[in-house]
């Protein structure tokens, strides 16, 4: 399975936006991505061995 997208923090206010995958089965593979400071964008492209199904949560949460 292959994940892949951007996440983007959109305002100066001391969070950060965050995207996990984990795997819905396999091998129990998890990666993760931060954006922090607004207007940073990241990027990710993921390929998850092993399985047909994945988790995908995004964050927003505090710098502190």
């Amino acid at each position: 399975m292959k994940v892949y997208g951007w996440v983007r923090d959109t305002a100066t206010d001391g969070r950060c936006a965050t995207v996990t995958a984990s795997s819905d089965g396999g091998p129990g593979w998890i990666d993760m991505v931060e954006a922090c400071g607004s207007g940073v964008r990241e990027n990710f492209d993921w390929f998850i061995p092993g399985t047909r199904s994945a988790q995908v949560i995004l964050r927003i949460h505090d710098t502190d």
